[in-house]
């Protein structure tokens, strides 16, 4: 178990390796993801959709990772307080049946608004939080409660 003392000394690599990694690996079997705590699936999504809007696109997100993580994004964002990501993300995304769109890769997700998706992911990558797996670092190191 990570411990608060733990967490306010390891680097960013080391909470990285030692406990957002192990979420990732669990987050793709929908058990394991379905028994995390809510707290927990809620930084999964938000370090997925940053990473997948700096490495290859949120189309990606869509069609790379399973459903189960695309579906619940909006309110993982909300809860974690990025409510102008939530919004560009729900615009996006509106009325998308993303269990449709995974595994077809290559594919050019078919986004509700891509002027949405665009402005998310300039966000992501460039804007207000580029930095975002830092904030989310961060918040476990301030509610180490989260690492279980």
């Amino acid at each position: 178990m990570i411990s608060a003392e733990w967490l306010r000394s390891a680097s960013f690599h080391e909470v990285w390796g030692a406990v957002i990694d192990p979420w990732l690996v669990a987050s793709q079997q929908r058990d394991t993801f379905s028994a995390m705590t809510p707290a927990q699936r809620d930084l999964i999504r938000a370090w997925l959709l940053h990473g997948v809007a700096c490495r290859s696109g949120l189309g990606s997100l869509v069609t790379e990772e399973p459903p189960w993580i695309a579906e619940g994004m909006r309110d993982s964002l909300v809860r974690l307080g990025f409510a102008t990501l939530a919004e560009l993300w729900a615009e996006g995304t509106r009325g998308m049946e993303f269990a449709a769109w995974h595994g077809e890769i290559p594919a050019e997700v078919c986004f509700t608004s891509t002027r949405a998706i665009a402005a998310l992911q300039e966000e992501l990558a460039a804007g207000t939080f580029a930095q975002l797996p830092e904030l989310l670092v961060e918040r476990l190191r301030v509610e180490p409660g989260i690492c279980g």
